[in-house]
């Protein structure tokens, strides 16, 4: 209570913790020990009942409430240990965060070694989040519940703590479809935050690796490789009603790329005393801190526990334990170039996406996942890529006050900025998209947002700048996608012809990204190599897929109805974890000026990502697509490879990458 007191003193004066302040907080050790102080019918804690509801706020005391449930105290032994894991594999500098901090525990044991990390924390019980905040003042901590938090795929380098335990949900549009415990929530969120290459270390809940149901592990092991695991005593953590629990440390490494193996431990075994646990310890007995034995819970079931060694230290057998654990925290990989100086990069800002420009100083730099590299341009390209990051932002900050109901007159507002900043840039460096402009702002993952603010002819005049001038309809695909049903019968024979080809292009133990789209549609018809993997990102491809006797996964997303695909921000997501060996992508529109396109900014989005995660990337399109321009530019028009039936058009009898199935 001193702590509380203390908290709500410096909070009425507005002001820091001094070291002595901070002295007095560090006591604070949560509410998973005390359940009994917010029980009201608990005679034996009706003076600390009382106590508690007067010094917190209605809702500081729900949230303290709520927090017994799943709130357990993680000993400096167990921590220390997982940072001597960490310091092996190569951990001393980066961005790390610690979901579900508590007071920050991790955050206070970092060792010295280490001390060029840049921590961040969340913690949904408010009280131990301000008193996080108040202890590590220089750490980034958030007071707000886990799925809330907002930080951007692949950005941390690791993340390391005490997951909640418990056999409920948390609810997260991201991860709902997937029925994920807490414990196993914050382990698949967590390994969406790190990079690849980076490391995710948690204490769980033996659940996690012990539970009949192996969907959680196997979504786990799609996407990261278990580096090792510790199962600890029953008297590691306690349980509210004084009894132990059995908890892992597990270690997983995320891959740059969806592995569809399915590791050992994915499934159970059983010892040879005839306890079901996962396989892993079956295997790696020395890794099991205790003996497997048998105890009743309080409700009379039986259940396997770990009982502790008697007379074994704790600190010494984690000593021993964390040897075995093998890996390296792995450098990102500089893939355009050779680079035979090191790039300047700084920590990356959660602010900027990924895969993004951002201007910092006057300087551009390029987000990719946990670091900000310093870009090497010329004079005139900076000052160009530096005008786009500003029309790209104001853009953002529009369609946000848009999305998010803002009155007329804030929205008004921010379309006038916009509106001179793209007469400035345009007077000075030309349209967005002009071949210089678009050369140096395409890596940027928005570029296909900012490119749909204009539209130009066959010969790049502009025609329409959204907001501004109006557009000459007769040379544009209509903006509002054309109903599938009517779309499947257009150019029929052209589309088989073109499916039939690509088709003969899939090999085996290819992995394989199918669009979704008419014409992709029709390569499912001539597929005969059933060793290879399909990926796909429409409900009716996959059906039609497994239905062929292929071996099909979809991504996840919104779904569309009109064009019947999944699309948006989570399948971009989705599709960065994959290298394709090649891929089959869609398109309503192909020019030479303004390359392939698309009505929908999210299918925009899907398609560019795809083409990047392709070694080889096609696109499908038959002559009806020809000098059409729809409003969002999703690739340049020499790109990718394009496969059609026949030239028709003389201006684009010059491009050397497309591929005319009528000729072979």
């Amino acid at each position: 209570m001193d702590a509380i007191r203390l908290l709500k003193e410096l909070e009425s004066e507005n002001r820091l913790a001094t070291p002595e302040d901070q002295e007095t907080l560090s006591r604070f050790v949560g509410w998973g020990g005390i359940p009994a102080a917010f029980d009201d019918k608990n005679e034996a804690w009706t003076a600390e009942y009382t106590e508690l509801k007067q010094a917190l706020t209605p809702e500081e005391y729900r949230e303290a409430r709520a927090s017994t449930l799943n709130a357990f105290y993680t000993s400096p032994t167990v921590i220390k240990a997982m940072y001597e894991a960490l310091g092996n594999m190569g951990l001393q500098q980066g961005n790390v965060l610690e979901p579900s901090c508590g007071i920050g525990n991790f955050m206070g044991l970092l060792p010295d070694t280490m001390d060029g990390l840049k921590m961040y924390g969340v913690e949904l019980d408010s009280i131990s989040g301000k008193i996080a905040k108040q202890l590590y003042q220089k750490n980034h901590i958030s007071v707000q519940g886990f799925e809330t938090a907002e930080y951007p795929d692949s950005f941390f380098d690791c993340v390391i703590g005490n997951v909640p335990f418990g056999a409920y949900k948390v609810a997260d549009r991201k991860y709902d479809r997937h029925n994920f415990m807490i414990h196993d929530y914050f382990i698949a969120k967590s390994l969406d935050l790190v990079r690849p290459g980076g490391v995710v270390a948690v204490v769980t809940s033996s659940g996690t690796m012990d539970k009949q149901n192996p969907n959680a592990r196997q979504y786990i092991a799609n996407r990261a490789d278990l580096l090792g695991a510790v199962r600890l005593p029953n008297n590691a953590f306690q349980r509210n009603a004084g009894t132990g629990v059995v908890a892992d440390i597990l270690f997983f490494q995320k891959r740059d790329r969806a592995s569809l193996e399915q590791p050992g431990w994915v499934e159970l075994g059983t010892t040879p005393e005839g306890h079901t646990v996962n396989s892993y310890f079956v295997e790696h007995p020395e890794m099991v801190l205790g003996e497997f034995t048998m105890e009743s819970t309080q409700y009379g079931k039986q259940e396997t526990t770990v009982k502790p060694i008697g007379g074994a230290v704790l600190a010494e057998q984690l000593r021993e334990a964390v040897k075995h654990i093998q890996g390296t925290i792995t450098e990102l990989d500089l893939e355009d170039s050779e680079l035979e100086e090191t790039v300047p990069s700084i920590p990356a800002d959660p602010s900027i996406k990924n895969f993004s420009f951002a201007n910092v100083d006057g300087k551009v730099y390029y987000r990719e996942n946990s670091v900000m590299n310093l870009m090497e341009l010329p004079a005139l390209t900076t000052e160009r890529v530096l005008g786009m990051i500003e029309l790209r932002n104001l853009t953002q900050l529009l369609l946000q006050c848009q999305m998010e109901d803002g009155s007329d007159a804030e929205v008004a507002v921010l379309q006038q900025k916009l509106n001179m900043q793209y007469d400035r840039f345009t007077a000075q460096y030309g349209l967005i998209s002009s071949n210089a402009n678009r050369r140096a702002f395409s890596q940027d993952s928005s570029y296909c947002l900012l490119s749909s603010l204009e539209l130009v002819d066959e010969e790049g005049k502009l025609n329409k700048v959204h907001g501004g001038a109006t557009a000459i309809n007769a040379l544009y695909a209509s903006a509002r996608d054309v109903e599938i049903g009517y779309r499947k019968n257009l150019n029929r024979e052209e589309k088989g012809e073109i499916a039939k080809y690509a088709a003969a292009l899939i090999k085996p133990n290819d992995l394989v990204f199918l669009d979704a789209g008419t014409t992709t549609e029709r390569v499912i018809d001539f597929i005969t190599e059933k060793k290879a993997v399909y990926v796909t990102n429409a409900i009716g491809h996959a059906k039609r897929l497994v239905q062929a006797g292929c071996e099909a996964h979809i991504l996840g997303g919104k779904f569309k109805l009109s064009t019947e695909a999944i699309v948006g921000i989570e399948t971009v997501s989705e599709l960065e974890k994959f290298n394709f060996t090649l891929g089959f992508i869609g398109t309503n529109g192909i020019s030479r000026t303004a390359g392939f396109s698309t009505p929908d900014i999210d299918e925009a989005m899907v398609k560019r990502r795809a083409l990047m995660q392709c070694r080889r990337p096609y696109i499908l399109g038959d002559s009806g697509k020809f000098n059409q321009i729809s409003p969002i530019t999703f690739a340049g028009i020499e790109d990718a490879e394009l496969i059609t039936t026949e030239i028709k058009h003389g201006s684009f009898r010059d491009l050397e990458n497309i591929i005319e199935t009528a000729k072979k």
